[in-house]
C-alpha cells in the first residue's frame, strides 16, 4: 500500500493540494472531497493525467488513528487497545511517531503530548 504520511491534523484539502503542480484530487471513497474540508486518515489522493487516474495513495494524518480528522482522546483510546510488537499499516501509521513500524508505549507518550 502506498501512503502519504506526515500530514498535520487540521490541514485542509486546499492547503494540501497547493503543494503540488499536478492534477491531484482527494476522495473519500468514491466522492470528491471539497477543498475547504480538513483531511482525514483514510482519504485517497489521486493523480489525474489526461482525465485518467495514473497513481493513488492513502492519506495518513499524523495522530488521526480513527479517521475523523482530529487528533484526540478517541485516537488515544484506540492506541491503547492496539499497543503491540506487530507491524503497523493503514491508520496505524498515523500514530507510529518514532517510525519503527510498531505502536508502542513510546508512541502513546508522544501522542499524549499532542492531545491536551
Amino acid at each position: 500500500d502506498v501512503a502519504v504520511l506526515g500530514i498535520s491534523a487540521g490541514t485542509t484539502v486546499s492547503e494540501f493540494l497547493n503543494q503540488f503542480n499536478h492534477d491531484i484530487v482527494v476522495y473519500n471513497g468514491q466522492a470528491k472531497v471539497i477543498e475547504t474540508e480538513k483531511l482525514r486518515s483514510g482519504y485517497t489522493v489521486k493523480k489525474i493525467v489526461s482525465g485518467a487516474e495514473v497513481a493513488s495513495a492513502q492519506i495518513i494524518v499524523k495522530g488521526d488513528y480513527n479517521g475523523d480528522g482530529v487528533t484526540g482522546a478517541k485516537d488515544i483510546i484506540r492506541m491503547k487497545k492496539q499497543i503491540s510488537n506487530g507491524n503497523v499499516s493503514g491508520y496505524g501509521m498515523a500514530v507510529d511517531f518514532d517510525n519503527d513500524g510498531k505502536i508502542t508505549i513510546a508512541d502513546l507518550k508522544a501522542m499524549a503530548t499532542i492531545v491536551k
